[in-house]
C-alpha cells in the first residue's frame, strides 16, 4: 500500500509517499512545494495520479484554527482544492486533524501543550529515527501522515475491517 500525505500550506507545502511492505513502513519519495496556488496544486495531483506508483489514499492534514479566522477560512479553501485535484483524477482522499495524527506517530514526543514548533522538531526526529533520513520539518509532517493512515488501515485490516 502506498499513501500521499501532504501537509498543506500557502508558502510551503510538504509531501511525502510512504509503503507499507510487511510491517515496515518505507519512505519512498517527499518534497516542498512552494507557493501552493490553484495551478500548483492541480499540477502536482496530475503528476502523482499518472505517475509510475499506484496511490491508494492521499492523507491532507485539514485546517484548524491557530491564527485568526481569516486565515482559517483560506486554509479551509487550499485543502479543499487539494482534496479536489486529487478525488477528480480518481485518488481516495482523507482528511485528518494535526493532533489526531500527532497523537498517533509523535506519542511521547510531544504532549498535550506543545507547542507548534515543538511538534515540527518532534515530526523531523520521528523521521529522522524512522526512515533514516533528514527530512525538512513540513516533509516530516507529510510522512507522518501518510504512516498514521497507514497504520491505521493495518489496523483496521488485522481487526477485520
Amino acid at each position: 500500500m502506498i499513501v500521499l500525505g501532504v501537509d498543506s500550506a500557502f508558502s510551503r507545502t510538504g509531501w511525502a509517499l510512504v509503503e507499507r511492505e510487511d510491517r515496515r513502513e518505507r519512505l519512498i519519495a517527499h518534497g516542498i512545494l512552494e507557493a501552493c496556488d490553484a495551478d500548483v496544486v492541480s499540477e502536482f495531483a496530475g503528476k502523482m495520479a499518472t505517475g509510475p506508483l499506484t496511490i491508494h489514499t492521499v492523507v491532507i492534514e485539514d485546517a484548524y484554527l491557530a491564527e485568526n479566522v481569516d486565515t482559517l477560512k483560506a486554509l479551509c479553501r487550499l485543502v479543499g482544492r487539494w482534496q479536489q485535484a486529487f478525488e477528480v483524477l480518481g485518488l481516495r482522499t482523507r482528511l485528518v486533524m494535526a493532533d489526531v495524527w500527532q497523537r498517533g506517530i509523535l506519542l511521547g514526543l510531544i504532549g498535550a501543550r506543545s507547542e507548534r514548533e515543538e511538534r515540527k522538531r518532534a515530526a523531523q526526529l520521528w523521521a529522522k529515527a524512522t526512515f533514516g533520513e533528514v527530512l525538512h520539518s513540513d516533509e516530516a509532517d507529510a510522512a507522518g501522515i501518510a504512516t498514521w493512515q497507514i497504520r491505521q488501515r493495518a489496523f483496521a485490516a488485522r481487526a477485520g475491517r
